[in-house]
């Protein structure tokens, strides 16, 4: 009887022994799953965090932008339809009383010749679909500079400058002998028969400004090739260089000089023109058009960050899940010891028990 009482108790503590082995297997199993989730878990975290940072900075920039519509736009836009045939306004609104100044000082004979600017007033392209590609070749900076004939001009024209001109917008001032015509530049600028030079690609009003464009770039010696492809193919083999090219950009904005030297470099371009003749309206326009795409690229933000929250939940809700699995398992796993426990002790009184008993027997028989 206590035989079989014992081995039934091994078989049934067999049991639990494997039951608690495969329980500690999916407990263990279970904790490396929601280890991993809670890793997750903490980098989506670190991903709605970064993308409501965007948000807020996209934001800002919105706000900045309304700014200066309204701190800049309504009310030096009101001045500047007004006075609607004139650009000047596109270069700062410092222009118009810098030019005052100089038609005084002018009258009162401080300047030996009349200073003339900003040089980008004078320039006109011919190709309106250049004018992106030509602003980003200038600047800005040269675009509102100013031409002197002498020093004694310039130091006067300075003088007009600290006046009336913010600090940080003081324009240029390059200081060059005035001619009444334009450089003949035949002998060296560059001829093709399919694409134009700079220089015959704008339409400048001012000899002394063409002058000026010419001292300082070249503008003969520059070729206008619309895409990249084209000023590889032209420029990158030196038998295929037109004679006298120094140079050429693309409508993107990209520099090609030419073999065998053979060089680009990226240029950035905005889609619409800013200052090579921009009516006051376009800077209008301009700013609202800016406006209207941030808040494109803030509503694409915002329906993410939507997203990225609504995958965080259902990444919680799992973990939660797992929490209360791995709490169940645990909770089986202690069940099955002390059962396990429990098993084990009464083997071991039932062994007991036996010992004592055979014991005793042997004692009986070697006594008789």
């Amino acid at each position: 009887n206590q035989t079989t009482q014992l081995a039934t108790l091994k078989n049934e503590a067999k049991l639990h022994e494997a039951q608690l082995s495969q329980l500690r297997t999916d407990w263990q199993q279970k904790k490396d799953i929601l280890n991993a989730k809670k890793k997750d878990l903490h980098l989506a975290d670190e991903k709605v965090v970064r993308q409501e940072r965007s948000v807020a900075n996209m934001k800002e920039h919105l706000q900045n932008l309304v700014n200066r519509q309204d701190d800049k736009c309504i009310s030096e836009i009101s001045a500047q339809k007004r006075r609607s045939n004139s650009n000047l306004s596109v270069f700062g609104d410092w222009v118009a009383p810098v030019l005052k100044k100089i038609d005084e000082s002018h009258c009162a004979g401080r300047f030996t010749k009349k200073p003339i600017g900003p040089i980008g007033l004078y320039m006109k392209p011919k190709d309106i679909s250049w004018v992106p590609s030509m602003e980003n070749f200038f600047k800005l900076g040269l675009l509102r500079s100013f031409c002197c004939d002498n020093f004694k001009d310039s130091k006067e024209l300075d003088k007009i400058f600290n006046s009336i001109v913010p600090r940080h917008m003081k324009p240029g001032c390059f200081v060059s002998k005035y001619f009444s015509k334009v450089h003949d530049v035949r002998k060296n600028a560059v001829v093709h028969n399919k694409y134009s030079t700079m220089l015959n690609a704008l339409i400048i009003t001012h000899p002394v400004v063409a002058n000026c464009l010419i001292d300082q770039y070249e503008l003969e010696r520059i070729l206008l090739i619309p895409s990249d492809t084209e000023a590889h193919d032209l420029l990158s083999k030196q038998n295929n260089v037109p004679r006298n090219c120094r140079r050429a950009i693309t409508k993107d904005g990209n520099e090609y000089f030419p073999a065998p030297s053979y060089r680009s470099y990226g240029g950035k371009v905005t889609p619409r023109p800013k200052y090579l003749q921009v009516s006051a309206e376009d800077i209008v326009s301009n700013l609202e058009e800016q406006s209207k795409h941030e808040r494109q690229n803030i509503a694409l933000l915002e329906s993410e960050l939507i997203k990225m929250k609504e995958e965080k939940a259902q990444k919680d809700k799992v973990i939660n899940e797992l929490v209360v699995e791995f709490s169940r398992l645990k909770n089986q796993i202690d069940f099955v010891s002390q059962n396990l426990t429990q098993v084990k002790d009464e083997l071991n009184q039932i062994s007991a028990v036996s010992t004592d008993a055979i014991v005793s027997t042997t004692l009986i028989l070697l006594a008789t």
